[in-house]
């Protein structure tokens, strides 16, 4: 597997959530912005490589990973960390609480808003049962990407790799985040 095309997938992951980070006036006019209130109770994020070892993701994915910390921004309301194999493949996940532009939930319906107004030829949009609260999976014939939403988190992650059950391994790994949060 090409280091290239996992470094591809680390920087759409990241833009992603980027695009989701900054609120527009129609979302704070819309209320989707979190009150005064809301930001003084703000959750603090915890370091997603130390919550998911390495040998957690290996386990689900089924090949040994390694944690490539630092490609991923970490936040006051968000960690990421990138999980990868010299030769199979690897994942990128981030996950965000509410912060001082938007709640998580708002940045979650924005990045499935933009993934699904982008879909192009060659992406399959999967059952994303058994995944938080409401989840948005899709997949093409290397790569499964899966948002989803649960308890004031939104997760983002990318699996590329050729195993025929990175689908299964996403909402895996999708739960066991949520699990340790």
């Amino acid at each position: 597997m090409k280091k290239i095309h996992l470094i591809s997938i680390a920087i759409l992951t990241l833009f992603i959530a980027g695009c989701a980070q900054t609120a527009s006036p129609t979302d704070q006019a819309a209320g989707t912005t979190p009150s005064a209130s809301d930001k003084t109770q703000v959750t603090q994020a915890k370091d997603l490589c130390t919550l998911l070892s390495a040998a957690d993701v290996s386990k689900i994915l089924g090949y040994s990973v390694n944690i490539q910390k630092g490609m991923l921004p970490d936040t006051a309301t968000s960690s990421g960390c990138g999980y990868f194999s010299d030769t199979e493949g690897g994942v990128t996940i981030i996950y965000n609480y509410d912060n001082e532009y938007q709640t998580a939930k708002s940045q979650y319906d924005s990045a499935v808003s933009f993934q699904e107004e982008g879909k192009v030829d060659g992406i399959t949009e999967e059952d994303p049962s058994g995944v938080g609260e409401d989840a948005y999976i899709w997949t093409n014939s290397k790569t499964t990407q899966l948002n989803a939403y649960n308890k004031n988190t939104w997760l983002t992650l990318s699996i590329i790799d050729d195993s025929p059950d990175r689908v299964a391994n996403a909402k895996k790994l999708a739960n066991a985040v949520f699990g340790k949060l």
